[in-house]
């Protein structure tokens, strides 16, 4: 495999990762935090992942950044790529907070407050899952470069 090969399949890695660490905290976050832990109808809970996952990666794309420059550095420890989760969860949960900030409770529809220490939980769950899913598709093997003069 020559270099710009090997480049590529990194590029995909890396962004396959990070698409399918914050697809999966987004459904953590949408059954145990938004949907009070029903499952949803595959269809719908496809679609409203898809969603949060668009919505979520318009403010933490910084962390992506942090990921290629650990893929640079050829950081591949664990204990980093949990804590680039955990910022991402603690990022997308303070969203949430300042959003809701200037919206008033409603007990008709039973809303509660936005910050509770029940959704700090699923959202640090989440974080830690998402950064052990990145973890295991692409931080693991972050940096590795190809042998030269080899065929695979």
């Amino acid at each position: 495999m020559n270099r710009f090969a090997h480049y590529l399949l990194r590029l995909l890695r890396v962004s396959l990762g990070f698409a399918l660490a914050v697809a999966a905290g987004c459904a953590i976050v949408l059954i145990f935090d938004l949907n009070e832990g029903r499952i949803p109808e595959l269809l719908a809970g496809s679609f409203f992942v898809g969603f949060l996952v668009v919505q979520v990666a318009g403010f933490i794309w910084p962390l992506l950044l942090v990921e290629l420059a650990a893929e640079v550095g050829h950081w591949r420890g664990l204990v980093l790529h949990l804590g680039v989760g955990l910022a991402g969860a603690l990022g997308a949960l303070g969203y949430v907070v300042l959003q809701a900030a200037g919206e008033p409770v409603d007990d008709l529809l039973g809303d509660g407050p936005a910050f509770t220490v029940h959704r700090l939980a699923i959202h640090l769950i989440a974080g830690l899952a998402a950064g052990l899913l990145y973890w295991l598709v692409a931080g693991r093997s972050a940096g590795i470069q190809p042998v030269e003069g080899s065929k695979a």
